[in-house]
């Protein structure tokens, strides 16, 4: 047990509310928790009117085990904190403002969030939802919603609003591709492709070479995560990338393209 949470008030109804406001108050992060489960289970119709008995638990758990979406400030404010503290000087550049990638993954789905600083104004964008923020003393947060909090630990992300939404910060460095959305293979960092280990319309299994990315004076395998198809091939042995450039376009197998 990590902790015990209590509440009273003059009614059932009121404790139940005191303890649902107070465990979504609750800021814990690097640990996982089932604050998420007991809110959801003190916001439950059945468990608030005390219609239940000991087999509500297990009638009722697809209700209360649902992962709550992340709605475009949590998503924000966690590519915010992956980029982690930014100095004063942070965007500073002559002409346009510079950008950055960051790519989150939640509840298995890969997100990336592109983050453009410009002074204070921190403006964050992912699949064409923008969200602007504010860096004041190296810290960003959401003026609109300054409840909204989040913390980053080792490669994870918590992000607090009312319930914990965890996303974790994939290797940059890792062997296998990175893959958005299972649809696209990006280049983890800018480099040179050496080689192109498969063609459009190639099936290809899990772990196949796809790309080899040569960045660094190191090489850079980028594997296929899963038996796929290949769709489309974007880049070419000898090609200078950029980080987060689309490689290669394929399609799970399990899932085929239609129309």
């Amino acid at each position: 047990m990590i902790a015990k949470l209590v509440a009273h008030g003059p009614t059932r109804d009121a404790a139940c509310l005191a303890l649902r406001d107070g465990l979504g108050q609750l800021r814990l992060a690097g640990l996982t928790t089932n604050r998420n489960f007991l809110r959801a289970l003190l916001s439950h119709s059945d468990f608030l009117s005390a219609n239940h008995d000991t087999q509500f638990i297990d009638g009722a758990l697809a209700d209360l085990v649902v992962d709550p979406s992340p709605g475009a400030t949590v998503v924000a404010l966690a590519a915010a904190a992956a980029l982690g503290p930014l100095p004063d000087h942070a965007g500073f550049s002559v002409g346009s403002a510079l950008s950055h990638t960051v790519n989150l993954r939640h509840g298995g789905q890969d997100l990336a969030v592109i983050a453009k600083i410009q002074g204070h104004r921190v403006v964050m964008e992912c699949d064409g939802v923008v969200v602007e923020l504010r860096s004041e003393q190296g810290q960003i947060c959401a003026p609109t919603a300054p409840q909204i909090t989040a913390h980053k630990h080792a490669n994870t992300v918590t992000v607090f609003d009312g319930n914990a939404f965890v996303f974790t910060l994939p290797d940059p460095l890792s062997r296998t591709g990175a893959v958005r959305q299972d649809r696209h293979i990006l280049a983890p960092m800018p480099g040179m492709v050496q080689a192109v280990h498969a063609q459009m319309g190639d099936t290809v299994k899990a772990g196949d070479p796809l790309v080899t990315l040569e960045a660094m004076k190191m090489q850079h395998v980028l594997k296929a995560a899963q038996d796929c198809l290949v769709e489309t091939v974007h880049a070419a042995a000898g090609q200078q990338v950029q980080a987060q450039v689309v490689l290669m376009d394929v399609c799970p197998s399990e899932s085929p393209k239609t129309g």
